[in-house]
């Protein structure tokens, strides 16, 4: 074993170490934390898998972590611990030493000090199912909503049998322009006898019911889901997927663009506990204009007992934080919460341990935006109110929370 000096040893009394070099501190941060996004294909803009550009860009990754504008803004697990948790935050002492790296100049080191981090899953292992829409270019022609189309394909699984999904993950085609993407369940008999599957179907009104059979939602940022072991969402043999994909123009380059976007599955024969989605949210806010933390919620008295485990809190871009509690607001209530949100970076959080919420109890909510002249985010113009709706313009304010399904599901 190699003997280290015990000079390199010592730390400053803020727990970093004084000589701060790439291969020995940094590299597992930015493997822990960055290089999710950070890497060739990946949504980042530099690749941080390269010692020589990360060094190069050292000033202003320890600027970008200081101010917490990197990594983006997740849920605090303070609030409440879910899984990836320990990747999606970053610490203070980890954000005290890619400063002090910085400050030295970004030394290398030596290679043979390297201890690497761990490397993040970026696709679905081990899928046994792939689901995909015939290749299609929006037009964004509905006059009501400009710049924004809400498509809805049918997809056909394939199975003779009920099946479970335990783990998914959206296969994202055209990034440039997809919105969002919402994956459900539908049974076959509910659709229209002459649904256009080739085209798929005008569904900006919801009335095929996305929403309410829900298996999963994709936004920027999201990362493969992995439900517990022993759990999952059904999938009936007379059901068919029903695969909503909402396309936004956000520039004149994209239009004409080809779609196929879908998803990969895992799936089991059976679970041993059944989980569904409970849409919670809000509608009738209006976010005034010039206001730069307009802040608005509601709350929703169960009337069964629930067991929840995980959410998916969703904006739009002018998002600013959210969080979600039970009853009174202790800590020990508190469900998903960030004074931060970035529409890229929308994550499902799901628990490490389920959280029971008894009948009667209340889920309360809260969403936060900022509607100021200069927020660099906003897609409306200056000195507008903004209310909900389905455009990207517009705003939401969601709670997607996966519960363990009902007796009567």
């Amino acid at each position: 074993m190699r003997t280290v000096p015990a000079l390199l040893l010592l730390a400053a009394c803020d727990g970093v170490p004084r000589n701060v070099e790439y291969f020995s501190d940094v590299q597992p941060i930015l493997e822990d934390h960055c290089v999710r996004c950070h890497q060739p294909g990946g949504v980042g803009p530099i690749d941080l898998t390269d010692p020589a550009i990360a060094a190069s860009w050292s000033e202003v990754i320890a600027e970008a972590t200081r101010t917490g504008a990197m990594p983006p803004p997740v849920s605090d697990p303070e609030c409440r611990d879910y899984l990836g948790s320990e990747h999606l935050a970053v610490s203070d002492r980890d954000r005290r030493t890619l400063a002090r790296w910085a400050e030295r100049g970004a030394p290398m080191g030596d290679r043979t000090d390297a201890t690497p981090g761990t490397e993040q899953p970026t696709t679905l292992e081990d899928a046994d199912l792939h689901v995909r829409i015939p290749p299609f270019a929006p037009t964004y022609d509905d006059p009501n909503n400009p710049g924004n189309e809400y498509r809805c394909f049918v997809l056909d699984h394939g199975r003779d049998s009920d099946f479970f999904v335990t783990g998914l993950d959206a296969e994202v085609d055209q990034q440039a322009i997809v919105h969002h993407m919402v994956l459900a369940a539908v049974d076959r008999s509910a659709l229209p006898a002459d649904f256009d599957r080739e085209h798929g179907e005008d569904c900006i009104s919801d009335d095929m019911g996305a929403i309410e059979h829900m298996l999963a939602a994709w936004a920027p940022g999201s990362e493969p889901q992995v439900f517990q072991p022993g759990t999952g969402m059904r999938v009936g043999v007379d059901q068919v997927l029903l695969l909503q994909m909402h396309y936004y123009r956000s520039s004149a380059e994209v239009v004409g663009l080809s779609d196929q976007s879908g998803y990969a599955l895992r799936t089991a024969p059976s679970v041993d506990t059944r989980l569904e989605v409970l849409t919670l949210g809000s509608s009738s806010f209006r976010i005034p204009a010039n206001d730069p933390d307009y802040r608005f919620g509601e709350g929703w008295r169960t009337d069964r007992d629930l067991m929840i485990h995980g959410i998916f809190p969703h904006m739009h871009a002018l998002g600013s934080g959210y969080r979600m509690w039970v009853d009174d607001d202790r800590p020990k209530d508190c469900l998903v919460a960030s004074e931060g949100y970035d529409f890229h970076n929308q994550i499902t959080y799901l628990f490490r341990e389920p959280v029971p919420v008894a009948s009667g109890r209340t889920l309360n909510w809260e969403c936060a935006w900022n509607n100021a002249a200069d927020n660099p985010d906003r897609l409306t113009p200056e000195s507008s109110d903004v209310f909900y709706g389905e455009g990207s313009d517009a705003e939401m304010c969601f709670f997607f929370t996966i519960v363990e399904a009902g007796s009567d599901r």
